[in-house]
């Protein structure tokens, strides 16, 4: 959190804004709901009670879904629900404040309320940290005014009892259906297009004609995800993928020949790439004249390319791009001059869903430099990658991402990049796209010519 000392002063270049005042104590957490989070905190571990109380600097609004009162933070994750806080600085005049930064928060264990609100916390702080930066070097990228409510939120006993009452549903559930259902389970299906180029304006007719998707169906205690197609110099299809194995924890990189004459059954699975940490997220690009892979190395806390040696088997480790971060899903796109690198960049013990940043450098093996409105989009409804970039039948260029508002990989949103410079970005959401009935979740989605491929998620019996 910003304290006096670290957080810079209004400056000439903001006028008619001032700082919000003396800033009133953090509101006592409620006797039930403290009580409740030591009891999470001496069940599951997590955050010390020091971290579930926060004051803000005086010279900062802080809005909890509109509100200045922190218990409307507290009411959101007690409804299981996203929540959105704003930084900003109080306008002279009128209850309204100068957005500078925002953030719409993934929670990945709704049922845990003491993690979750550390997870907001942990990006309250962030986003103090930006709208400093933005106030005292960039003032123009915000010239947002919202309105201030600082209107005292109730919060209703019945409401933590609500939660608490839900929590036990759901372990109770879980404990029952450990034995019988996996959590999570990935499929990959791939089809081929009629009318190509115009998937992303019939997206939810292609997903609905069940009878065109062919499935990969995997073996027992594995699952197949994150699959990308590629196009070799001979005209031959391949797919590479995640292979992970629930009795290692782990996934490994493989190879498909999606080619096959008619009758003809396509040959069997090959693992092309493993590391002692966990590998998904294949992508895949051509530079001159070889073909590089960037697989996730999350887990390893780096971003790792690797050469094909010969293609498409064999993977030689070719450069480190970035160490010492939590990057997932990175994806490269080559605009014709510059090289640009997008990915989600998570906190250690924060979310991996909700922030994606943009970096850019004259070739993908030079000095990639941070775009300077990082993280270009802090929203878990469409921050984290979902594929390859590509251009539609009117040009547009869309960038599939995923909605992680409910639940990891819970929908597919396709953006249209409207603006992409060095200085500024701006994209626009074109749709978004549940999964088809009977499934959880879409979580990829890449085009190659007239073929299409996905993941879908739902629970699977073991």
């Amino acid at each position: 959190m910003l304290g006096a000392s670290s957080a810079g002063t209004l400056t000439s270049s903001s006028p008619g804004f001032r700082p919000a005042g003396p800033t009133k104590g953090a509101a006592p957490v409620p006797g039930l709901l403290r009580w409740w989070l030591a009891l999470e905190r001496r069940l599951y571990g997590g955050p010390t009670p020091a971290s579930w109380e926060t004051e803000t600097d005086e010279r900062w609004v802080v809005l909890y879904d509109g509100k200045t009162d922190i218990r409307s933070l507290w009411n959101a994750l007690l409804r299981r629900r996203a929540p959105v806080i704003q930084v900003g600085c109080r306008a002279a005049v009128g209850g309204h404040a100068r957005l500078l930064a925002e953030s719409r928060i993934a929670i990945p264990e709704k049922e845990l309320i003491g993690r979750s609100l550390a997870i907001c916390l942990q990006r309250q702080r962030a986003l103090l940290e930006r709208a400093n930066r933005v106030l005292n070097q960039a003032p123009s990228l915000s010239d947002r005014e919202i309105p201030i409510d600082e209107a005292p939120v109730r919060l209703s006993r019945i409401r933590v009892l609500q939660f608490m009452a839900f929590h036990v549903f759901r372990k109770l559930r879980n404990q029952i259906l450990k034995p019988f259902v996996r959590s999570i389970h990935c499929e990959i299906e791939y089809r081929t297009l009629t009318n190509h180029g115009h998937s992303v304006a019939k997206l939810s007719q292609v997903l609905e004609e069940r009878s065109g998707w062919c499935p990969m169906t995997s073996p027992a205690g594995r699952f197949y995800a994150d699959p990308f197609l590629w196009l070799d110099e001979s005209g031959a299809r391949h797919l590479f993928f995640e292979n992970f194995s629930f009795e290692t924890d782990r996934g490994v990189i493989c190879h498909w020949n999606l080619d096959r004459a008619p009758g003809e059954a396509i040959g069997p699975v090959r693992v092309v790439l493993e590391r002692p940490y966990h590998l998904s997220y294949p992508f895949l690009f051509r530079y001159q004249s070889d073909v590089f892979m960037i697989p996730e190395t999350a887990k390893n806390k780096t971003i790792e390319v690797y050469r094909a040696d010969p293609f498409p088997h064999t993977w030689l480790l070719h450069r480190v791009l970035m160490k010492d971060v939590i990057a997932l899903d990175t994806t490269l796109y080559h605009d014709g001059e510059t090289w640009w690198m997008f990915t989600t960049l998570a906190e250690e013990g924060g979310s991996a869903c909700d922030e994606l940043s943009l970096f850019y450098a004259d070739d993908p093996f030079g000095t990639w430099h941070p775009h300077p409105m990082n993280p270009v989009v802090s929203d878990c409804r469409s921050a984290r990658m979902a594929g390859n970039l590509f251009r539609d039948a009117r040009g547009r260029l869309v960038r599939p991402a995923q909605d992680c508002e409910k639940s990891y990989g819970g929908a597919l949103v396709f953006c249209e990049i409207v603006e992409c410079t060095k200085k500024t970005y701006v994209e626009a959401i074109l749709t978004r796209q549940a999964p088809p009935p009977g499934y959880r979740g879409i979580h990829m989605w890449n085009e190659l010519g007239d073929t299409v491929v996905t993941d879908l998620l739902r629970p699977r019996w073991k």
